[in-house]
């Protein structure tokens, strides 16, 4: 391999750990709660990936279902997905 010249990296980061859904039942009088987790990714190249998500661990959420996107990116820019859901139960407090 000449000096200055890179082998070209094309193959996307692999999440080694996508959280799973979450059902969360609110104790009562309670609309929002913290929740946390975590994920995990590497790469081919031994470096670590970026992991970037919708939503980060330890955020507030409310009542309802949301959809947490993560995504991991090398120092090429590939990129990979993992998809996972917060659900809240719980009675709406108005």
């Amino acid at each position: 391999m000449a000096v200055g010249t890179y082998p070209l990296d094309n193959e996307s980061p692999v999440f080694t750990s996508c959280p799973a859904n979450q059902s969360i039942t609110l104790a009562a009088n309670r609309s929002t709660t913290i929740v946390t987790w975590s994920a995990t990714a590497s790469d081919n190249s031994g470096m670590t990936p970026t992991i970037t998500c919708t939503n980060t661990s330890g955020s507030t959420f409310g009542i309802g279902t949301t959809e947490i996107i993560c995504s991991t990116v090398d120092q090429y820019q590939n990129m990979e997905f993992c998809y996972f859901e917060i659900e809240l139960l719980g009675e709406h407090i108005n």
